[in-house]
């Protein structure tokens, strides 16, 4: 186990967003949800972006003070009076012009548009424009409406409106305008001939000395009526705050939501936002994790077009993978759909994350893995292509299977020749019953479990993601055992999330979640291709058993331990019985030929157990009379490996073994239980193959296929559906 590494910090805690999820959600699929942004936003986008104190600093250093002058104006930002302190700038500076209110705006604007050497980084400004609604800014830059123009985003007009813009501001209000977004630059722009709300005297006479502009009343309107989200907004701004209180006190549907930086808010003020004002808090620590936050937002609502921000290397991708659709002959009804991380976070996912794509077609197929370096090389990544049945897909959906949830709530169709995706992905409104769900999970758990059994090469890269994906299953089991709702898509989508599924585990059973994290973590390194000491894997399945055994209780998934009946204290006979009728389901599912119709590849152990030969399996094993674990499988999936070394040639010799196993396996029962399992020399004395004629008694190739030693080779790797 690597244990120098550090893996919380690794890890973003966003509990408290996801806590909003649903009220997010709602926001949005009613139209009721608004964007506000503050300065911290534009440093998101480039830190050399000054704050209001960096402005009025940056204009003190622009702009020629009288040193008698500039004493006063620093006590001023010492005070944190910014609005004074460029009030009393605007008035002693040595400004070339006649218009004094002018000459400020172009120092500003200078200051806002200088170049700079450091790339600007626009994921947020993106992310926040896919979102689709209207976006109301007191900043003066124009990074919103240059991210219009350059990635020609069509829904939101090139130009925003300002304050003085009162025709439009009433027009907004009218609900027969429709839900067009639009951009409302409240204190001015610095690319519009006017007047910024930048000094004291401006900021009075547009809150309090002439009528209450229509600007005000549009402000007060979407603060009464809609769920606002505060992005970089310090929530300092007295004005802003007294028609927030003002709008909130009687009138507010919904209530508000403010991304704020750790450092800056204290707790009593998160409470005084919260009671007084009706603004939750969800708090990140950097300006450089801000977007990952809004990021983690796309998980919460529905989208019908590429995202801005990937747009670029999708659209290149999108020709490769309609060749790879007609190289497999899927049918042009096919749609190829793009879901999961780099949907969701574009270029800012880590450099070795998979593209993962979609292959929804009505051809009669199971789930294939598609491999192309073709496309790895176009988008500069490994692109994982999974074919499924549409039926399928929509089987998954309604039993609120979290993978098929997801890609559901995550994706964009690249390509849906007759709208059904996109349909699909706007309609669907799953009604899930508790019970089925947990059976889902449950039924998928077994399934991961069976294919960790059957693969016995710890070392592979394929081994230790199945691991990694077993280890979520068996959390999502506890966490929707334990009371987690699943009554929507978003709900069962986000059980799909590691980061979601650490927290409510961390929730519920907090005394085993730091080692939980440490087995994942070191998991998730090793199937990143990373430099980490080798693991033991089956020390590491012990471990997580042992840690699941520590928390179970009656109503939880059961511990992963044999079990009590068959294999503590059920004859030989009835074991051998159960063994040999999955004996020929194992063998049916290690031959190559049906490798290669799983997964495509002839390249050795199985990664795809055919569905209905795993359903065979865990049918045989609860058909058998006995409790049997699913710990068991193990014994008898290793049992056959042992049968495959020793060949027994005789009942007597297979019922020998049958009960050497079953010693070894009471006496030290453990994933690895049959590494040093040794027959003594005895074996090969043992009795005369029984009669030809007893029909009680199987023949030997009807337990092991004569053809098994050439047709699998135990030194083949795992195959390629390595992601799947």
């Amino acid at each position: 186990m690597n244990s120098t590494s550090d893996p919380a910090a690794n890890w973003i805690d966003f509990t408290d967003l996801y806590r909003k999820a649903d009220a997010i959600s709602q926001a949005y699929r009613s139209n009721n949800l608004v964007i506000f942004l503050g300065a911290g936003a534009s440093k998101s986008y480039r830190s050399s972006l000054p704050t209001w104190e960096g402005l009025i600093n940056q204009l003190k250093v622009e702009l020629v003070i009288p040193p008698e002058h500039q004493a006063e104006i620093n006590r001023l930002v010492t005070a944190g009076k910014y609005l004074v302190a460029a009030e009393a700038i605007q008035r002693y500076a040595h400004l070339n012009s006649q218009d004094r209110d002018d000459a400020l705006h172009q120092t500003v604007r200078k200051i806002l548009t200088r170049p700079t050497t450091a790339a600007p980084n626009p994921l947020l400004h993106l992310t926040l424009l896919d979102f689709g609604v209207p976006i109301f800014t007191t900043n003066f830059d124009t990074i919103v409406e240059s991210l219009v123009i350059e990635h020609q985003i069509k829904s939101y007009p090139t130009s925003p409106f300002t304050y003085l813009d009162e025709r439009d501001a009433a027009e907004l209000q009218s609900p027969a305008r429709g839900d067009s977004p639009y951009i409302f630059k409240l204190h001015g722009s610095i690319h519009k001939s006017q007047m910024l709300i930048l000094t004291e005297s401006s900021y009075f006479q547009f809150y309090f000395e002439r009528a209450w502009p229509r600007s005000l009343q549009l402000l007060r309107h979407v603060l009464a009526t809609k769920m606002v989200l505060f992005i970089g907004f310090s929530l300092s701004d007295p004005e802003i705050m007294l028609i927030l209180r003002e709008a909130t006190r009687y009138a507010s549907s919904y209530q508000h939501l403010a991304l704020m930086r750790a450092a800056e808010i204290m707790p009593t003020e998160r409470e005084m936002l919260r009671a007084q004002y009706k603004v939750d808090t969800i708090l990140f620590d950097d300006f450089s994790d801000l977007p990952l936050y809004v990021m983690e937002m796309r998980t919460f609502y529905r989208q019908d077009e590429i995202p801005a921000r990937i747009r670029p290397t999708i659209d290149q991708l999108k020709p490769v993978l309609k060749a790879l659709r007609d190289e497999f002959a899927l049918g042009e009804d096919c749609m190829i759909v793009v879901f999961g991380s780099y949907a969701r976070y574009g270029s800012n996912v880590r450099p070795d994350a998979d593209v993962d794509v979609l292959f929804l077609t009505e051809a009669d197929v199971e789930a294939l893995p598609i491999a192309s370096e073709t496309a790895d090389a176009v988008i500069g990544r490994r692109v994982d292509i999974t074919v499924l049945n549409y039926e399928s897909f929509l089987d998954s959906l309604r039993a609120g299977d979290p993978f098929a949830s997801s890609v559901l709530v995550t994706g964009y169709a690249l390509e849906d020749p007759h709208g059904r995706y996109g349909i699909l992905s706007r309609g669907f409104r799953g009604e899930y019953k508790s019970d089925d769900v947990i059976a889902n999970i449950r039924d998928r758990y077994r399934s991961r479990w069976l294919r960790l059994c059957l693969n016995t090469e710890y070392d592979t890269l394929f081994q230790r993601r199945a691991f990694y994906q077993w280890m979520l299953t068996a959390m999502q089991y506890f966490i929707v055992t334990g009371g987690y709702v699943i009554d929507n898509v978003l709900s069962a989508s986000l059980l799909g999330k590691p980061t979601f599924l650490f927290q409510r585990f961390s929730a519920m059973f907090g005394g085993i979640a730091a080692e939980t994290l440490r087995l994942l973590y070191d998991l998730k390194l090793s199937t990143l291709e990373v430099d980490v000491e080798q693991l033991d894997i089956p020390t590491m399945i012990d471990q997580f058993s042992q840690q699941m055994q520590t928390v179970s209780r009656e109503d939880l998934l059961p511990p992963l331990l044999p079990g009590e009946t068959l294999l503590n204290s059920a004859s030989t006979d009835d074991v051998y019985e159960v063994f040999y009728d999955l004996a020929d389901v194992i063998d049916r599912i290690h031959q190559r030929q049906v490798i290669e119709e799983s997964t495509g590849s002839d390249q050795g152990a199985p990664s795809q157990i055919p569905p209905e030969y795993e359903f065979e399996f865990i049918q045989i094993i609860a058909g058998a009379g006995f409790p049997v674990s699913d710990y068991d499988y193990l014994y008898f999936i290793r049992l056959y490996d042992v049968f495959d070394t020793y060949l027994p040639q005789t009942v007597e010799q297979e019922k020998w073994l049958v009960a050497e196993a079953l010693n070894h396996w009471r006496t030290a029962p453990s994933v690895d239980f049959l590494a040093n399992f040794a027959v003594s020399d005895n074996f090969y004395d043992l009795g005369e193959p029984p009669d030809e004629d007893d029909d009680d008694v199987p023949d030997e190739g009807d337990l092991l296929d004569d053809d098994f030693d050439e047709d699998f080779d135990e030194d083949d790797e795992s195959p390629a559906d390595e992601e799947s």
